[in-house]
C-alpha cells in the first residue's frame, strides 16, 4: 500500500492499528531485553532526537520525521510479535507488489507524456517512495529476497526487468545496484566473506576512488562531490550536528566554493550520501551510532551467512545493496530509506532466533 501516494496514509494507519491490536492482545514481547542491534538503533535514534533539539530548526526536523511513526510499529510487529516468524515470509511478496505498483505508475506517467524525460515521469507518477528516477534503485534490494523465497530463476528474471527499466530511464544507479545485488548474493551463497573488514574497507575505498574519477567525466558526479565537500564543512562548523533534515539550511554558507562555481546551483536538500548526511546533521554522536549499527550488522552477517541459511544470506545481500545506495544516493528524506531499512534490519534481527535449517529455496 506504500507504493502509491493515494494509499500511503492508509498503509501507515494500518501499521499503527495493527500494533495497537497486537499490544492489546499481549502479542508483542516488551519484556525481552534489547539485543546489540536494537541498542545501536536506539543510540542512533537518540542522537537524532538530541541533534534535532539543539539543531538549526527543531520544528523542521521533527515535522519531516513522520515516517518514523510507521517504522516503530513495523519493527515491533516484525521483530517482537508472536507472528514475526510467519510475517517474514511475506516481506518479499509485499515489497514485490510495492515495486510493481511503482513501475506501473511510472509507465502510466510516461504513456501520458511520451515526449518527457525520466524526471518528468517520476515526479507526477504518484509513487510515494519516488522523487527522482534513481529512487527506483531500492528495488535492487528486493532481488536477493526473491531468490531466497522463490528460486534463483525469479531473481535473474527480475534483474533482467530492472536492467531494461534502468536503460530506458537512463539510470546508472538502478543498473549498477541490480548487477551488484545479483553478484553479492551469489558470493554470499558461496561463502565469500564479504562482511570481513579486510574486504569491506578496501571495497569502499575503491568505490570512492572510482566515484572521484567519474567526476572528471560526469558533471552529475562532480556536483555530488561538491555536495560531499559541503557536508564535511557543515560537520566542521557544527560537530554536534545541525539537526535531522537541516543540511539544506547550512550547506550553502558552509560550501568552500562560490555559487557560480557549483555544477548544480539549485538548492539541494540532501548531500547524496547517507553517512555524510548523518555526519553533518547528527554530528559525532550520530556517526558513532551509525558505526555501531554497521559493526553489529557485519558481526551478525559473519556468523549467520552460510549455505544452510539462504534467507540470512539474502537479507545480508540486500543490506549490502542498501549500504551501496546509502554511500552514493539515499537520504533520510526518502520514505523508502525508513521503511526498507526497518524491514531489512528487522529481518536480520529475526535470523538470530531462527535455527540453522534450510530456510528457503537453494
Amino acid at each position: 500500500m506504500q507504493g502509491a501516494d493515494a494509499s500511503l496514509g492508509l498503509a501507515w494507519g494500518c501499521l499503527i492499528v495493527a500494533a495497537a491490536v497486537a499490544l492489546w492482545r499481549d502479542a508483542i514481547d516488551l519484556s525481552r531485553a534489547p539485543d546489540a542491534l536494537e541498542w545501536a538503533l536506539l543510540a542512533l535514534l537518540s542522537a537524532a532526537v538530541l541533534a534535532s533539539l539543539w539543531g538549526l530548526d527543531p520544528r523542521r526536523s521533527f515535522a519531516l520525521s513522520v515516517p518514523l511513526l510507521a517504522c516503530v510499529p513495523l519493527w515491533f510487529l516484525l521483530v517482537r510479535s508472536d507472528a514475526g516468524a510467519a510475517l517474514q515470509r511475506w516481506v518479499a511478496p509485499a515489497l514485490a507488489v510495492t515495486a510493481l505498483v511503482q513501475m506501473i505508475l511510472v509507465l502510466t506517467a510516461a504513456w501520458r507524456d511520451p515526449g518527457g524525460d525520466a524526471s518528468s515521469w517520476v515526479r507526477p507518477a504518484g509513487a510515494a517512495w519516488l522523487v527522482v528516477p534513481n529512487d527506483l534503485a531500492w528495488i535492487a534490494c528486493l532481488l536477493p529476497l526473491l531468490g531466497a523465497s522463490a528460486g534463483r530463476w525469479l531473481e535473474w528474471a527480475a534483474a533482467a526487468v530492472l536492467a531494461a527499466l534502468a536503460l530506458w530511464l537512463h539510470s546508472l544507479t538502478l543498473l549498477g545496484a541490480s548487477v551488484f545485488a545479483v553478484l553479492v548474493h551469489a558470493g554470499l551463497r558461496r561463502g565469500w566473506p564479504l562482511f570481513s573488514l579486510r574486504l569491506l574497507l578496501p571495497a569502499i575505498a575503491v568505490l570512492l576512488i572510482a566515484l572521484t574519477a567519474a567526476a572528471l567525466a560526469a558533471p552529475s558526479m562532480l556536483a555530488r562531490l561538491q555536495l560531499w565537500a559541503a557536508a564535511l564543512q557543515v560537520f566542521a562548523d557544527h560537530p554536534l550536528g545541525v539537526g535531522l533534515h537541516n543540511f539544506v539550511l547550512a550547506y550553502r554558507e558552509a560550501s568552500p566554493l562560490p555559487l557560480d562555481a557549483l555544477v548544480d546551483p539549485r538548492r539541494t536538500p540532501w548531500p547524496h550520501s547517507l553517512p555524510l548526511e548523518v555526519l553533518a546533521e547528527l554530528g559525532v554522536p550520530g556517526l558513532l551510532a551509525l558505526v555501531a549499527v554497521a559493526a553489529t550488522v557485519c558481526r551478525k552477517a559473519t556468523s549467520l551467512c552460510g549455505a544452510d541459511r539462504p534467507r540470512a544470506c539474502a537479507t545480508a545481500a540486500a543490506l549490502l545493496v542498501f549500504a551501496l545506495l546509502a554511500i552514493t544516493e539515499s537520504s533520510f528524506l526518502r520514505l523508502w530509506v525508513w521503511t526498507l531499512g526497518t524491514l531489512l534490519l528487522g529481518l536480520f534481527a529475526l535470523q538470530s532466533t531462527v535455527p540453522s535449517t534450510n530456510q528457503g529455496h537453494r
